[in-house]
């Protein structure tokens, strides 16, 4: 068999490269989903065209031009994600909780007391969560068809045992999880206890039937720290420059068992195969908007966002360890060494489009469209070629658009808030997620009092996908990539206090 080129995402940073990066840490970089105060969320982060919320001020900078008052922002969230995986037709619920701060920020205010030309200015400085990583999977199954031993008999077919990648098949080797039968016509046909060759009938004997599970934990996000600087001209026009600090973390842990639970496979009991993918950083963004108000009612909004360039530092390293029911040793274990990086990922230009209606003072509708070009999301470093990863992000990956919608009805000193967003797939058509977009439902309420208010608001995201398991395939295929399928539900309450002064 010949090693083959997987379009699967996952696959390729996993069994095709020694590096950890791969095209899929540009598009998770990429992907924002803007959380910030709990107005914002409640009306569906719809806030291009709207401003005078600090939210506004990683969507569209010129709403810092909308503030009359200086204000000071604080937004504590609780988060809830259930992931429902199915595999084999086989259901697993995993969940997480987790505490975290959205928003911190506050908007200093400076009137001139005109009405004409240049009547006010405001500077801003905090921060916005715009991507959260924090998640639970678990994906189980009994197995009748397949190992992730497949993924390594195929991948070090025909190689040389010195030649095996050392993150992965070259672990399986040394823990005797494959390995080479002794037949001097075919030296390099691996196998493994559930899958083989016999040299005497001439056919695969499969032995498969033991149970699988999958565990991945996610951690971290994106936080943009910025500094932001807008301006009104007549109440007409609002035009704002921000400057962002992006700071990165990432943390992935993947650990894959499988055991023979009914013991019907021959000398094998079990194996665990462990990765580990850590990375963290920080980037440089800038964006320029501007607030149109031809009219009382109507507003409109533009705004442009550079690319952040992230410089990242990674660590990377694989283990297994291999059970079996005799033999010695009986117990066997190997590991990677660590692999630290250093790189760059470059996240695509992206634009939003957005409206507004101003109903007076009974409430408020607006919309966002942002358009964002994945295949321009670039990553590369000093020491390590990564042409065949940019090409990949050019050739799996296209154009997405972002629609965000919301509403807020006003009943004296009481706010009643909706909204929807709808994040499309960043994955070109033919790809294993080309269909997995996300959406979300919002709602919430505030109240102010004074120079005081308080906001609270409930988001409900929704998004369907494929994870990868693993690739495999026998003599004279080009090999199938087994998958699950993975239903995640999140549910944010969060609330923000605020002053102004």
């Amino acid at each position: 068999m010949k090693r083959l080129l997987i379009t699967g995402v996952i696959l390729i940073g996993s069994s095709l490269c020694l590096l950890a990066q791969n095209d899929g840490d540009a598009i998770r970089f990429s992907q924002y989903f803007p959380m910030g105060t709990a107005r914002s969320v409640a009306m569906g982060s719809a806030f291009g065209a709207l401003g005078a919320d600090f939210s506004a001020l990683s969507i569209n900078p010129a709403g810092i031009g909308v503030y009359r008052k200086s204000e000071l922002t604080f937004t504590p969230d609780i988060y809830y994600d259930k992931t429902k995986s199915t595999f084999y037709s086989q259901n697993y619920n995993d969940f997480k909780y987790k505490f975290l701060f959205n928003n911190l920020g506050g908007v200093f205010a400076f009137n001139s007391n005109r009405d004409k030309g240049w009547v006010g200015a405001a500077i801003g400085i905090g921060y916005n969560r715009l991507a959260d990583f924090n998640r639970n999977v678990t994906i189980s199954a009994s197995n009748t068809q397949s190992s992730l031993l497949d993924e390594f008999v195929f991948y070090a077919d025909r190689q040389d045992t010195s030649m095996l990648n050392p993150n992965y098949e070259m672990l399986a080797w040394k823990t005797d999880l494959i390995y080479l039968p002794d037949n001097e016509n075919m030296p390099w046909a691996y196998a493994s206890d559930m899958n083989y060759y016999d040299f005497g009938s001439g056919q695969w004997v499969s032995q498969y039937g033991q149970s699988q599970e999958r565990h991945i934990v996610t951690k971290g996000g994106i936080d943009e720290y910025s500094l932001t600087f807008g301006a009104n001209y007549s109440h007409i026009l609002y035009v704002g420059l921000s400057l962002g600090l992006n700071r990165l973390l990432y943390d992935e842990s993947k650990v894959h068992s499988e055991w023979d639970a009914n013991n019907t496979i021959d000398y094998f009991q079990s194996f665990t195969f462990s990765e580990y993918f850590y990375t963290h950083g920080t980037g440089f963004t800038a964006k320029f908007g501007i607030i149109a108000k031809p009219v009382e009612m109507v507003r409109l909004g533009f705004s442009l966002h550079l690319p952040t360039f992230y410089n990242l530092e990674s660590e990377f390293s694989t283990s297994m360890k291999s059970y079996f029911d005799s033999g010695t040793p009986a117990t066997m274990s190997a590991r990677s060494g660590v692999t630290v990086t250093d790189y760059r990922v470059v996240t695509p230009l992206r634009m939003v489009f957005s409206g507004g209606l101003q109903f007076g003072k009974m409430g408020i509708l607006s919309a966002d469209y942002e358009l964002v070009d994945y295949t321009t999301a670039k990553i590369d470093g000093d020491l390590d070629n990564y042409d065949d990863i940019n090409k990949n992000i050019q050739t799996f990956y296209k154009s997405a658009g972002n629609l965000r919608l919301g509403g807020e009805l006003k009943l004296g000193n009481l706010a009643l808030r909706a909204g929807y967003a709808h994040y499309g797939s960043p994955y070109a058509s033919g790809q294993l997620n080309a269909k997995a977009s996300q959406s979300i439902l919002s709602t919430g309420f505030g109240v102010r009092s004074g120079n005081v208010f308080f906001d609270f608001a409930y988001a409900y995201a929704m998004r369907d996908f494929r994870h990868s398991m693993y690739f495999a395939g026998f003599e004279g295929d080009s090999g199938v990539e087994y998958y699950s399928q993975l239903k995640q539900n999140t549910s944010r309450f969060m609330a923000t206090i605020g002053f102004r002064f």
